[in-house]
């Protein structure tokens, strides 16, 4: 319910008020998504290769992922399952969606892309479709791509590009104990052998 009242926010242009400055791993960010549909259950997270996202970027992309696995699991057989990939392209970092489904027809499947490119005012179309104008918004506001496209083999597969602008420095790893008590003890020989030397 709380998606779908931020929803019709989002249709008419207002900000969420979830906007934070902290950032998350692409893995909490689709497991963030997750938490935001009711069958949860029947989506498999592949591979989803590490990276950190902006933390203003991160509620509205959750949303954005939420909306995409909702209409995946709305249009495919309740035994299938969605499956989400994550991996790094260049600079970018690419989020797929993918449903085994019935799949779309190509007329249906442009039509599909052009309500999220915003190119098709959402006030004519049926409301099975507003979560496409509800992605199309927020990728506009992210400069996120998002492209549906055939899965071979029967569905539709959400390819979401994120830009390295909305993506955040990796955190440094934390430095191993052993590595870190022997810099110590080597620090306090040091200063040890200086103190004998006066």
């Amino acid at each position: 319910m709380r998606r779908n009242a931020e929803s019709l926010l989002v249709l008419v242009d207002e900000r969420s008020p979830q906007i934070g400055s902290v950032t998350a791993t692409s893995l909490e960010l689709v497991q963030s998504a997750l938490g935001e549909v009711e069958q949860y259950r029947r989506v498999v997270i592949a591979e989803v290769e590490p990276r950190r996202i902006s933390g203003r970027a991160v509620a509205e992309l959750s949303h954005l992922l939420a909306e995409l696995v909702e209409n995946a699991l709305t249009f495919s057989p309740p035994e299938q399952s969605v499956d989400v990939h994550g991996w790094a392209d260049g600079d970018d970092y690419c989020i797929a969606v993918v449903d085994h489904g019935v799949g779309m027809s190509p007329e249906d499947l442009a039509r599909a892309n052009a309500r999220i490119a915003g190119e098709e005012a959402f006030l004519v179309a049926p409301t099975r479709y507003l979560g496409h104008y509800v992605v199309g918004r927020l990728a506009t506001r992210l400069d996120v791509e998002v492209l549906l496209s055939d899965t071979p083999g029967g569905g539709v597969s959400a390819l979401v590009t994120l830009p390295a602008k909305i993506l955040a420095p990796d955190e440094a790893p934390p430095p191993d104990r052993r590595t870190y008590v022997s810099s110590m003890l080597n620090g306090f020989r040091a200063g040890v052998a200086r103190a004998e030397a006066r």
